[in-house]
């Protein structure tokens, strides 16, 4: 399923028709991972947001989030928004803790027979953050 939804035309194309805009995380000239995001009308969507193991609990998904909250101020957004996989348990604790809210639970065919069985999580921008 990943190598379909993660191939590396599928991340092409989301790049030449300016579907998704990416960004490459690194660490000390290294890839650490990479995020994908799309500014909407009143909101910014995290669409991916990926860390190789040895990369995470350093720090960088909170960096990365204070990154997302300034960029949707800027943009006049009110709202981030994402998805996560209803069993990735340690993605939901940390945006549980940075304040993201549960708002539904949403169950998407994406082909082959497979479905994405998603929590989407919002986080509400205040002036004050």
């Amino acid at each position: 399923m990943l190598e379909n939804i993660q191939s590396r035309a599928n991340l092409e194309e989301d790049i030449e028709t300016g579907k998704l805009d990416y960004f490459l995380i690194k660490s000390e000239g290294q890839s650490a991972g990479y995020l994908a995001i799309q500014l909407q009308d009143d909101k910014l969507f995290i669409s991916k947001l990926y860390l190789l193991k040895e990369a995470r609990g350093q720090g960088y998904a909170y960096q990365i989030m204070q990154k997302m909250v300034d960029l949707a101020k800027q943009e006049r957004k009110k709202v981030l928004e994402l998805t996560v996989n209803k069993y990735n348990e340690g993605s939901i604790a940390f945006y549980e803790k940075y304040g993201f809210v549960r708002t539904e639970s949403i169950v998407s065919p994406i082909g082959g027979g497979f479905v994405m069985d998603d929590y989407v999580y919002q986080f509400p921008l205040t002036p004050e953050q």
